[in-house]
């Protein structure tokens, strides 16, 4: 047998491929009995046959050991080899393949998906989330799709531009996912601007109710007092002044609401303008007269007041005795004071009890006089 130190020291460098360190240190071993073997064999012409023939079987049956290592080695080496190159390539080639149909087939999907959001658009709101969710639960089985050739991909050594394509095809998606949630939070604000809209146009028509209402008691005046009369024109204006305040808000909001909306509640929208318009018309009359009744029972009150001095004025000056002994000219003179003063007086200001005390004093002046 014949070996060398640079033998010995091949051998000692695949101890690094045993399957386990009992398997390492057992070669380790065998390697080192094997090199002092190596350096019993120099001295082998010093010897006697006998020893020769033993150093010889321990030697080969070092070396068999070692053979015998070395190719289950090799055998792990070559079967945990990759692929030959050219496999490998054709695997890689169908990949890309699939990565650039999978592609298509995402960007048909994004193009369906946003065609059917806008033919969506003019539908109402429960069915616009039912197109929504019908899209997402249509895109399950594309993730499972595009999960499987994530997985396929990691079998193989890709390149840059395979692994780019594919963060491409998942951006694809991404983006498909952000579109539905966008819509789906654009139909919930639909929901709830239409709500709010419908409730403002609810509550116009009850302002437009209650104004009929109002104004449909007549135009009488029913109030006991000049305090009574100024509340009520004090509440028609503002009742008419919320009632116009209103219609303008509404008029403001419908420009936050989608198109379709509006148009919905068009002829409404148009009835209730017109309402409005009509009642503020007859409002406008209605509180007219109660400006002039008011301005009207103003000043009755500072010519009652007026008359009713002038009436005092007048009982102090009738003597209550002695009437007897006056000249019948000086009664004349006296009526054709008293019946200047009535003249003076505007008709329907006096009540009805102030010019019964003042006929009374004519009447029992007359009545003197005629004594």
């Amino acid at each position: 047998v014949s070996l060398t130190a640079g033998s010995v020291r091949s051998v000692r460098g695949v101890s690094s491929l045993a399957p386990s360190p009992a398997a390492a240190e057992e070669l380790s071993v065998w390697v080192t009995q094997l090199g002092l073997l190596a350096q019993e064999a120099t001295a082998v012409p010093t010897q006697g046959q006998g020893e020769c023939v033993t150093l010889e079987r321990r030697l080969q049956d070092t070396t068999l050991w070692i053979s015998q290592w070395l190719d289950a080695a090799e055998e792990r080496i070559y079967s945990s080899s990759p692929i030959p190159l050219e496999e490998a390539e054709q695997q890689l080639e169908y990949h890309q393949e699939r990565l650039r149909q999978f592609e298509a087939v995402l960007l048909e999907r994004r193009m369906d998906v946003r065609n059917r959001l806008v033919e969506s658009a003019a539908q109402s709101a429960s069915d616009q989330l039912q197109v929504i969710e019908k899209v997402e639960g249509d895109l399950e089985p594309i993730d499972a799709e595009l999960l499987a050739v994530i997985t396929e991909g990691q079998q193989y050594d890709l390149e840059t531009t395979a692994t780019e394509d594919l963060c491409k095809l998942e951006d694809i998606l991404n983006g498909i996912r952000v579109s539905l949630r966008e819509q789906w939070r654009q139909v919930q604000h639909t929901t709830v601007v239409t709500s709010q809209y419908e409730r403002l146009l609810q509550a116009l028509l009850g302002l437009v109710n209650s104004g009929q209402e109002k104004l449909s008691q007549g135009t009488r005046l029913l109030a006991k007092n000049i305090g009574d009369l100024r509340s009520q024109l004090q509440n028609h204006k503002l009742f008419f002044s919320r009632l116009a305040n209103h219609l303008v808000l509404v008029k403001q909001f419908s420009q936050s609401v989608p198109g379709f909306i509006v148009t919905c509640n068009r002829d409404v929208w148009l009835e209730l303008v017109e309402g409005v318009s009509a009642l503020q018309a007859q409002a406008l009359a209605h509180g007219i007269q109660m400006e002039t009744a008011v301005q009207a029972w103003a000043e009755f009150e500072v010519d009652h007041s007026s008359l009713m001095k002038e009436l005092e004025l007048l009982k102090s000056s009738v003597p209550t005795v002695g009437l007897v002994e006056e000249t019948e000219e000086r009664l004349s003179e006296r009526v054709s004071t008293l019946q200047v003063r009535l003249v003076q007086v505007e008709p329907g200001v006096m009540l009805p009890t102030e010019c019964a005390a003042m006929w009374e004093v004519l009447d029992f002046t007359v009545g003197v006089t005629v004594l």
